[in-house]
Order: structure tokens, then sequence, then C-alpha cells
């Protein structure tokens, strides 16, 4: 008796077979794909983030050298405005000590006269015969006060006038007063003194000092 295999295996059930492999086929290459769209978005994401982080230092460093730029400008600026200061300062800086003045002035002062107002300043002027450029250095001064005659006055303005530094001493005014029912001048003079000049001022010991500027 001759034997004939027998397929079980119907034509639907291989195609079935076949198109459950192909789903599976599609699955994992889906999984793969989504895989790999997961790790480029995680890789660009990070990179991103390198980025970004990199930028920032970038502008903080940026920064940082222009803030270094704008204090060196700074710093420049405040080195050239001292050393202005200092020249300027040298340039008007007095050779004598201003109480000297004083001393001398009120060692010139006649017994009935009273400082009521005193003002000593830098004053300085170019100068017509000294060439292009040259300026005169001096002091300008005014004072005020009470005396009880003209006489007082010009006593003061002629002891003033013959002494150094003294020069230019003129009176601006003199007018009657009446200080506690007596009768009194009331007078303001101006003098200059020339810092370029070579004097002598009487010290607060009465000893003569020599001021060489």
């Amino acid at each position: 008796m001759k034997q004939h295999p027998i397929n079980l295996i119907t034509d639907s059930m291989l195609e079935r077979t076949r198109a459950g492999m192909r789903t599976s086929r599609l699955i994992v290459t889906g999984l793969a794909l989504t895989m790999c769209m997961i790790l480029t978005a995680t890789h660009s994401r990070m990179v991103l983030d390198g980025t970004e982080q990199e930028h920032a230092s970038t502008s903080a460093k940026a920064e940082m050298a222009l803030e270094l730029d704008r204090t060196a400008r700074t710093l420049e600026s405040e080195q050239q405005a001292l050393e202005k200061f200092m020249v300027d300062y040298r340039s008007v800086a007095l050779p004598l000590d201003a109480t000297r003045i004083i001393a001398t002035l009120v060692d010139t002062l006649p017994p009935s006269v009273t400082l009521t107002d005193f003002d000593l300043r830098y004053d300085s002027d170019s100068s017509q015969g000294g060439g292009a450029g040259s300026v005169e250095r001096r002091l300008a001064g005014t004072m005020a006060g009470i005396a009880a005659s003209d006489s007082d006055v010009a006593a003061l303005v002629h002891g003033l006038g013959v002494r150094e530094p003294f020069e230019s001493v003129q009176l601006e005014y003199s007018r009657s007063e009446v200080i506690r029912d007596l009768p009194a001048r009331e007078f303001s003079l101006s003098f200059t003194i020339d810092l370029a000049g070579r004097f002598e001022v009487t010290g607060l010991d009465g000893v003569a000092m020599e001021v060489q500027p």
C-alpha cells in the first residue's frame, strides 16, 4: 500500500504566518526607529545644553573683559586728572607761609586800627612784557577795618606800601562812622604780593625770614 504525505498547513495558515512575521518585522523596525529618534533627540539636547553653557561662559568672559577695559580706562583718566592736578598745584603752590604775611601786616597796623575783614587769594595774569605764554603769579588781598582817624588810615597804607612783600597798596574807600558814640573812619584797601619776587617777611617771633620762590 502506497502512502502519500498529507500537508495539514493550509495556504491561509501560511499567509497568516507570513503576515505575522511581516508585522513583527515592522514592529521591530518601528521600535528601532523610535529608539534612534529618542537617542538623536537626547544627543541633540545634550549638545544644545553644552552650547548654551559655552555661550553663557563666553558671554560672562566677554562682559568681564569689557568691565576690565572700562576700569582700565577709568583708572587712566583718573591718573591723567591726578597728574594734571599735580602740575596745576605745583604751578600755584605758595612759596611762603601766609601766616608770616599776616604777622608782617599786624606789625604794621597803627594802634587805633582794628581789622574787620581780611581776604587773601591766589591770582594769575598773563604778562604783557614777559614774553608769550608767561604768567605773573601773585596773591591778591583786601582788608577792611576801623581807624580812629584818616591819618591812621594813611599811615597804614603808607606802612604797607614800603614793606615787602606788599605791592600796589591802594585805598579803596574811607568814610565816617560812629563807634560807641565816638567818631571813626571805616576803610578798605587792596594790595598784591608778587610770588616771583625775593623778599623778607616778619616771622611771628619778630625775626625776619627770607623767602625765595
